[in-house]
């Protein structure tokens, strides 16, 4: 059986300095107003080294959000539902340190899902939707 083989860790600082490049860029402007000049520009890479990892803007950002899901996934599976009903605070502590890693937001901005408001950073508390 064919193992997942580790991500080099250059590719990963890579990765990491266009998400962050693009997350910066995204609190300035809409994703189809940035270009991928203006990304590597800002994370002093070659645009070639772009096009090695993405296709697009697009593909970064779609990219960008699977991996905060599939984050936010091994997150929440290593709780069992027994701890969380006992212990709630302690996902929600994790899930923070996720959103606060993965998403340097601005104090106006909130982390949303379908536009709905899921965390108040000011206040730092989730807000529990039906879905």
């Amino acid at each position: 059986m064919m193992g997942i083989e580790p991500v080099d860790r250059r590719v990963r600082k890579t990765r990491r300095q266009l998400r962050e490049c693009l997350i910066t860029l995204l609190k300035e402007k809409k994703v189809q107003d940035i270009t991928v000049r203006e990304l590597t520009d800002m994370a002093d890479l070659n645009r070639g080294t772009f096009y090695l990892h993405y296709k697009d803007v697009f593909d970064l950002l779609e990219k960008t959000e699977a991996e905060l899901q599939e984050d936010f996934n091994q997150l929440v599976c290593k709780h069992d539902a027994v701890d969380l009903k006992q212990r709630p605070s302690v996902i929600f502590n994790e899930i923070y340190s996720l959103v606060m890693l993965l998403l340097p937001l601005t104090e106006e901005a909130a982390f949303s899902l379908y536009g709905i408001p899921l965390f108040d950073r000011k206040n730092r508390f989730f807000y529990v939707t039906d879905g």
